[in-house]
């Protein structure tokens, strides 16, 4: 009895070792016909443990289920090579198993995904491989950076700085390449590069502003494309003026921007850069002429409108630098915009936006094809690797492996990292309380429109058509009926905190994504005698730059603002309030409308108000806020990111939580 204990007790050594068991866990088995069942990847360690203790242990195997099982294969068992191919790099390779059994590298990469624990791998039937530690983490470097295409593995020339050491590996048998040799030297080169403040720069950059610009500069020298990502309000704008000057004499560059932003650029070109030559393409007299005829310290300004109205002459030459402002406006790859913007040919590009991701992963893709071509694989590719395992099951394992491929070319900054001085921001949630008969008219809608996607009488389209009604319920139900009389309470709401802020000296941005919820909050303003300025879409470039001034001189207390039209391009810290009168499905788009007023040159406290109307769907709506900054800090530490709302996430909106 006592050897029988001794065995025992070696045998739950073998379990912990095997990881099956913690220290001090231990089987105690009852009779001689107990049993546990062991999990795959603890049962083959402990399979070579009993190989290893025959003395005490004996194995016996069902009729034809008997594993094969080959552990400890190392990183001297992988052969590997490169190769050069139409500005590409190939990878080939395969790991010897055994003598005489070799597997190829793209199958085992394969392989590594479908294991539950990918230091043992299922390379055939009840046939296992265990890799050593250094040789996972070589097939997982080489996972991230590689796409397959057809019968081979492929390396962007972007991804070839993510390489590393692995390439410097002696336990590796590498077959290395010339061409990616001069590369991996050039970006070391450039790594070490200390760029300089061009002193034509009429300002003085903050220390973080003056680390973009580097940043900016040493990827830029060897080829890679950026993407400055930074807070609204922290100042990319000068930071890529500072990159244009450094390049100034090296050809004519590009800037494409919204129209509402173009004038901020001109401004701050005449006073930061004024040695520069700069030409606003709408205002141009001979177009062609102008884009043909730029050369070294020279910058066209277009718009993306104009972008695909010049894009033969836009794309038609090459450019030093190409600086694609709220990049995010090409997020879309199936756009005329997107495509004329991937057309165009640069020495450097860079993209400026404070959310990389608004809606869904495959925004990312495409902003990233056009700065690093290919680094991301092709749009199908980049679907099956990443935005289905993160979307779809939440792959942490996925979302990390991303975040290495892009965090190199990509730099985020938020105004709580880098500024002190800047003043406090409250937010406030002001719970609206619909009246019963607003509530009543809402709650049948509501019904509705559950009933339709229960049924599934409704597609998508109309589904969201639906919601959208109800999004405008929750602010007005004139909006919706227009015979309905009765007075909306979130206004009156608004009218009360408007007259409060007035009386007290106050000024305030108010954002609605509903210009005919604006007429509305227009008349009782009108009524109620409170001075407004008022800005949507539809309001000319020109007149913009009126309003924002006449705002910031002080003499209007309200700055009404469509949340689309005016999200971009303003500078309005003359306010100390901010009110967002309706939640708009993504965060990061009402942050940028309030960075509007708390940014750079903020002097007060800022006070962020949102009336949110009690039990509809935009109580909802602000816990799915709460869902997409969660996963965008695990992702791109502060870009938002989210997913298409799915049938049972559309109904969860729907329901009656009261």
């Amino acid at each position: 009895l006592k050897k029988e204990r001794d065995y025992l007790k070696e045998i739950n050594e073998g379990l912990i070792e095997a990881e099956f068991f913690d220290e001090g866990e231990a089987w105690k088995p009852q009779s001689i016909t107990d049993s546990i069942t062991l999990p795959i990847y603890t049962m083959l360690p402990f399979i070579q443990w009993c190989k290893e203790h025959r003395d005490i242990c004996m194995m016996e195997w069902a009729e034809g289920s008997k594993i094969k099982y080959y552990p400890g294969i190392s990183s001297s068992a992988a052969h590997i090579s490169f190769k050069s191919k139409n500005n590409w790099y190939e990878v080939e390779g395969d790991i010897e198993i055994r003598e005489g059994q070799v597997i190829s590298l793209q199958k085992l990469l394969g392989l590594m995904h479908q294991s539950a624990h990918q230091k043992y791998i299922l390379i055939g039937d009840n046939e296992f491989i265990t890799i050593s530690t250094q040789l996972s983490r070589i097939l997982k470097r080489l996972d991230t950076v590689t796409t397959e295409n057809r019968s081979h593995l492929q390396i962007a020339p972007a991804a070839v700085s993510l390489l590393g050491d692995l390439l410097d590996d002696t336990s590796l048998d590498i077959k290395r390449n010339e061409t990616m040799d001069a590369l991996r030297q050039r970006i070391e080169a450039c790594s070490k590069k200390i760029p300089v403040v061009p002193k034509t720069l009429q300002a003085q950059l903050r220390d973080y502003q003056e680390e973009g610009f580097e940043w900016m500069s040493r990827l830029t020298a060897w080829g890679a494309g950026v993407c400055l990502a930074d807070d609204m309000g922290l100042g990319k704008t000068i930071q890529t003026i500072t990159l244009l000057l450094e390049q100034s004499e090296n050809g004519a560059s590009l800037i494409v921007a919204p129209a509402s932003v173009v004038p901020n650029w001109r401004n701050e070109l005449q006073r930061f850069a004024p040695t520069l030559n700069f030409t606003i393409l709408n205002q141009s007299e001979d177009r062609s002429k102008d884009i043909k005829e730029a050369k070294a310290g020279d910058v066209i300004i277009t718009t993306y409108g104009l972008l695909n109205i010049q894009q033969d002459d836009l794309t038609g030459r090459e450019w030093n630098v190409v600086c694609l402002d709220e990049a995010h406006t090409i997020k879309n790859a199936n756009t005329k915009m997107s495509k004329s913007a991937m057309l165009l040919n640069a020495q450097r590009k860079v993209i400026l936006t404070g959310t990389p991701i608004q809606n869904h992963l495959a925004e990312l893709w495409n902003l990233f094809q056009f700065i690093n071509p290919g680094l991301l694989g092709s749009a199908e590719q980049f679907k099956k690797k990443f935005i289905l395992p993160i979307e779809g099951d939440n792959d942490k394992a996925r979302q990390s492996q991303l975040r290495r491929l892009i965090s190199p070319f990509l730099l985020r900054r938020t105004k709580a990292e880098v500024i002190d001085e800047l003043p406090a921001k409250n937010e406030i949630k002001l719970p609206v309380e619909l009246s019963s008969e607003e509530m009543a008219m809402y709650e049948v809608k509501r019904r509705e429109t559950e009933t339709k996607i229960l049924e599934n009488k409704a597609d998508k389209v109309s589904t969201l058509a639906e919601i959208t009604h109800l999004r405008q319920m929750a602010c007005s139900c004139s909006l919706v009926d227009k015979k309905w009389k009765l007075p909306s309470s979130k206004v009156l709401a608004f009218i009360d905190l408007a007259e409060s802020l007035n009386d007290s000296g106050n000024r305030a941005l108010v954002f609605s994504q509903f210009t005919s919820f604006f007429e509305e909050v227009r008349k009782a303003m009108d009524k109620a005698k409170l001075p407004y300025l008022y800005l949507d879409g539809s309001t000319p470039m020109s007149m913009r730059e009126k309003l924002v001034k006449e705002f910031q001189s002080g003499k209007c207390p309200f700055f009404l603002i469509s949340l689309k039209a005016g999200g971009l391009g303003l500078n309005l810290t003359g306010a100390n309030y901010v009110i967002h009168l309706d939640p708009w499905w993504n965060p990061a788009i009402e942050q940028q409308a309030t960075d509007r007023a708390y940014r750079i040159g903020q002097k007060q406290d800022v006070t962020v108000y949102r009336l949110i109307s009690q039990h509809t769907i935009e109580e909802k709506i602000l816990r799915l806020h709460k869902t997409k900054r969660n996963l965008s800090d695990s992702l791109l530490e502060g870009s938002d990111i989210s997913h298409a709302l799915t049938q049972e996430e559309l109904l969860e909106l729907l329901q009656d939580n009261r």
